[in-house]
């Protein structure tokens, strides 16, 4: 939700790759914005789930991310989410999960 509010025809952002659909996942495949889909098909929004969540090139997917955490208990959704917003290497030596990232305050905003 915090990427997309849930709409299924978000535009993709783009800085150095194109992150379409509702997770604005790393160079996903899913989307319905370009061209604008009316109605949007569940295999659309289907890929657009996978795109986020399983494994891609680049190891920017919840999946993998989730591994990277090292961590055991719930802080590693919260590690993960930063990484997913701002990549792998956004969390500081500090831990602190708000400085720095594409957006400071994403996990927070997720966590509510």
């Amino acid at each position: 939700m915090e990427e997309s509010r849930g709409c299924v025809r978000v535009g993709a952002t783009s800085y150095s790759v194109v992150n379409p659909g509702l997770m604005q996942s790393y160079k996903g495949k899913g989307s319905c914005a370009s061209p604008m889909l009316k109605p949007c098909p569940y295999d659309q929004i289907l890929q657009m789930i996978n795109d986020g969540t399983a494994p891609n090139e680049a190891n920017e997917d919840l999946e993998d991310l989730l591994k990277m955490t090292q961590a055991s208990d719930v802080s590693q959704y919260y590690k993960a989410a930063r990484m997913y917003n701002s990549g792998q290497h956004s969390i500081g030596e500090s831990g602190e999960l708000s400085i720095g990232g594409a957006n400071a305050w994403y996990v927070e905003s997720i966590a509510k």
